[in-house]
């Protein structure tokens, strides 16, 4: 995304019919789109237009190889000025997936009531759905406004879950309020990040003790980090 107003940004997920046989799943942006010489390579292992330290130029092709070998194939359009679109286009399923294939309950999560603050509703639902059936009783927020009314207000939260980067009130403003609202509370807090995109973000979670973990993240790293936070002694930073 181009240095702007975070709310100017717009990243849409869509899942697309193909035909009788194929299903894909679009991931489209308002961004600063990739050129045409580029685009070509894009796949290629080590290839990145990043700065040194902050790209390896293996995303992709990992991504690539992983959408292969079920199968499918990864679809991109781009235009510059203008965004991208990546489609992942694989073969439909035999009979009805089981949907959630979630671990089951953990008891030292059992009863945890867990704040979940981010403004993407998708990511929000996923990570409460994950919780709850790990045994945690979870609140969700939707965006920073709402997660600054909720740690406010909710007793005996034994975590926090906030995204990092969200329009009008950030994560690190959430996280601010709790040190000065809610001390104890403070130390339970881990943010969810897709990339820190601005200095400020950057330098925060740098500076930072509290945990996060880095989209997109598994099943078990989310609930390790949970079960990390939830168990710490109020007030107390490792």
């Amino acid at each position: 995304m181009p240095a702007r107003p975070l709310d100017e940004n717009v990243v849409t997920v869509q899942l697309l019919e193909r035909g009788e046989r194929e299903v894909a799943i679009e991931v489209h942006d308002n961004g600063v789109g990739i050129a045409a010489d580029r685009l070509e390579r894009i796949f290629d292992p080590f290839y990145t237009t990043k700065s040194v330290g902050e790209g390896t130029g293996l995303g992709l092709a990992v991504c690539q190889g992983i959408v292969r070998a079920l199968g499918g194939r990864i679809e991109v359009e781009s235009e510059v000025g203008r965004g991208t679109s990546f489609r992942v286009v694989l073969s439909r399923a035999d009979g009805e997936a089981d949907a959630a294939r979630l671990a089951p309950a953990s008891p030292a999560l059992a009863g945890r009531r867990v704040l979940v603050i981010d403004d993407e509703p998708l990511v929000r639902r996923s990570v409460a759905r994950t919780l709850r059936a790990a045994g945690c009783e979870v609140i969700e927020a939707e965006g920073g406004r709402e997660g600054l009314a909720r740690a406010s207000s909710e007793p005996q939260l034994d975590a926090v879950l906030c995204d990092l980067m969200m329009p009008e009130v950030h994560g690190m403003d959430v996280f601010r309020a709790i040190e000065r609202e809610r001390p104890e509370l403070a130390a339970r807090v881990a943010f969810l990040s897709g990339g820190a995109v601005t200095e400020e973000a950057r330098a925060f979670l740098a500076s930072s003790k509290q945990p996060y973990l880095e989209k997109p993240f598994s099943v078990a790293d989310l609930r390790a980090t949970i079960t990390a936070i939830a168990t710490r002694e109020a007030g107390s930073i490792d």
